[in-house]
């Protein structure tokens, strides 16, 4: 069933393609735009349900052909496939405006290599990087390198979890293995000098030319407490990250943001949406760029949108990037609020983890200030049950860090099902 808004004055039929939290939190916000009349999302998850069409956010000629025949005038494209896959191309093609960059302009997450290439020549700093083709010349440079010097990656897409970082030369063996194993054949492997510091998720709005930047946000990527093992898509995020001054803010984006925009301009790209740096910053303080999206984080978005002012609407924003006409009063948000997210995810995530697994308390009742995102979720004969490896994402919001994670820690733990992980220490460094 798709549920229709009917607005007094609104006339868009809008779209989000997406499945995860983000996209739940993008479906919240543009429900609130006064804009719209017709929404829904494909292919949703089990707390969208109302508002599901049942298409994969890949198949990008059926979402072209949906679109066309529900008249829809605007897309908003949550996760990086569907924009690597060229969906924006596509849905423009028949008339269709979707916010979020070409497939060309996605590269610069879709491609590791190309996004070095980028900064190489716009000269931001980035840690140094080789890319290899074969597995001899790889493991000859890494046992000369040292395992505790470098970071493995593969090129391409890989939901965050393409990264290793190892504590032995065993683990970097058998990282690399694994990579070249599983790697396309004109993937390169690229191995990485290895950057301490304290990281930091910086995002802005993109019309081409004008850059307005979020609030700041940490993603806690590691699975285990106290940053300890595997990488994942992230398992909570608080927003605005507490380390994230002004004077760094202001360095970020003269020495990152626009070189980077200015460098994808000279070379006939035009970036239009979301562009997401994912942030070093070193013992000495300099802002090093780790990777960048071609969309808004998960979970920082959905952490960032609890903090939006009620007056603002996404749709304006979206116009904006669009026309390129953005300005930074059309992004609005609370003052002196915090917010804390944290991720409910299946055993065994991010590796093999089983699903469908019963969820109990999704129906609990929620304050102005608690909110709860479904991320792998899905509706069967008896409720709600688990459908991915990232269940679902509660946030916090309050006066205080300690206020809004509080808030989030309250939600997450009437949360409940088989194989339940979540991490406690969110916020707390």
């Amino acid at each position: 069933m798709i549920l229709l808004l009917m607005t007094e004055y609104g006339d868009r039929r809008v779209r989000i393609i997406g499945s995860g939290s983000r996209e739940h939190a993008l479906l919240n916000l543009a429900k609130q735009s006064p804009q719209i009349s017709y929404i829904d999302i494909t292919p949703g998850n089990g707390g969208t349900e109302a508002y599901n069409v049942p298409i994969s956010a890949t198949d990008i000629k059926t979402q072209v052909e949906d679109a066309k025949a529900r008249r829809i005038d605007t897309v908003i494209v949550g996760p990086e496939d569907p924009l690597a896959l060229g969906i924006r191309d596509r849905m423009n093609a028949v008339g269709i405006d979707v916010f979020g960059p070409t497939a060309q302009e996605a590269m610069i997450e879709s491609s590791k290599w190309f996004a070095i290439e980028l900064m190489r020549d716009a000269g931001i700093r980035h840690p140094e990087t080789q890319a290899f083709y074969d597995f001899g010349s790889a493991r000859a440079y890494v046992m000369d390198r040292g395992f505790n010097n470098i970071v493995l990656k593969r090129d391409g897409l890989l939901g965050g979890k393409g990264v290793s970082v190892p504590d032995s030369l065993e683990e970097a063996e058998v990282a690399l293995i694994n990579a070249f194993r599983n790697k396309a054949p004109r993937e390169p492997i690229l191995v990485q000098n290895r950057i301490e510091g304290v990281e930091t998720s910086f995002m802005a709005f993109v019309d081409g030319e004008h850059i307005v930047p979020l609030l700041s946000s940490r993603d806690y990527k590691r699975v285990g407490e106290g940053d300890s093992g595997p990488n994942t898509g992230g398992m909570g995020a608080i927003a605005p990250d507490k380390t994230a001054t002004a004077a760094l803010h202001k360095r970020i984006m003269k020495e990152i943001m626009y070189p980077i925009v200015l460098e994808m301009r000279k070379r006939g790209m035009r970036y239009k949406g979301i562009l997401y740096a994912g942030l070093m910053i070193d013992e000495d303080g300099n802002p090093i760029v780790i990777e960048f999206n071609s969309r808004g984080g998960d979970p920082e978005l959905p952490v960032i949108s609890i903090l939006f002012s009620p007056e603002f609407d996404i749709l304006e924003v979206i116009d904006a990037v669009k026309n390129g006409t953005l300005s930074e009063n059309q992004l609005r948000f609370l003052e002196n609020m915090f917010a804390v997210g944290i991720v409910a995810s299946s055993k065994g995530y991010p590796g093999k983890y089983d699903v469908g697994k019963l969820i109990s308390g999704l129906d609990q009742k929620l304050d102005d200030d608690s909110f709860l995102f479904h991320a792998g979720t899905k509706i069967g004969r008896n409720g709600v049950y688990t459908n991915g490896g990232r269940v679902v994402l509660a946030v916090g919001r309050g006066e205080s860090f300690k206020d809004a994670k509080k808030k989030a820690t309250n939600v997450i733990s009437k949360v409940i099902f088989e194989g339940k992980h979540q991490r406690n220490d969110i916020g707390d460094f």
